[in-house]
């Protein structure tokens, strides 16, 4: 019958515990009461001293220097200029940011890599070795050897190939 529960099989409510009686009903009501009277009871003891420490320190997060920068008045013309799908607007706002150092971008390193090179105005020789993304042919360079295992014509006459000493 479409309105009997299938047998061996527990509804949600009584799996959780939760049976839907009279006396249920009233503990949970009753569960409820309590936690909302311990929550004025904290309120009462704690709410004033808590809110003045929260005005003072919305004030101070409000009143702390920005990290950034602000815009200065040829980068709003930039960014108000065209729209990104042309190239203008927000996108040559973005390429102009990107060609400045961080150092005119920000007041303070705000990562641990940029406090560590927030003084480095110069960067390292480049060697003409290294390859792109700091990839080197270890192998390739020092392993193997240009010429191969053996050494082309030997003075000793022979027309063969001779073992490299």
């Amino acid at each position: 019958m479409p309105g009997e529960k299938e047998k061996g099989r527990v509804s949600c409510t009584n799996a959780m515990g939760l049976n839907i009686t009279a006396a249920s009903i009233v503990g949970w009501k009753q569960l409820i009461l309590k936690e909302e009277q311990a929550r004025a009871q904290w309120q009462e003891k704690y709410a004033a001293n808590l809110t003045a420490e929260q005005d003072q320190l919305i004030e101070r997060v409000k009143n702390r220097p920005k990290d950034v920068f602000e815009r200065s008045l040829e980068e709003d013309t930039i960014l108000r200029d065209g729209i990104s799908k042309e190239g203008k607007g927000r996108l040559a706002l973005l390429k102009t940011r990107q060609m400045i150092g961080p150092q005119e971008k920000y007041r303070r390193p705000l990562t641990e890599s940029q406090r560590i090179g927030w003084t480095c105005v110069e960067l390292p020789p480049v060697s003409e070795n290294t390859l792109h993304f700091g990839r080197k042919p270890i192998i390739a360079n020092n392993f193997y050897r240009r010429t191969g295992p053996f050494k082309q014509g030997s003075h000793s006459g022979q027309t063969g190939l001779n073992m490299v000493p």
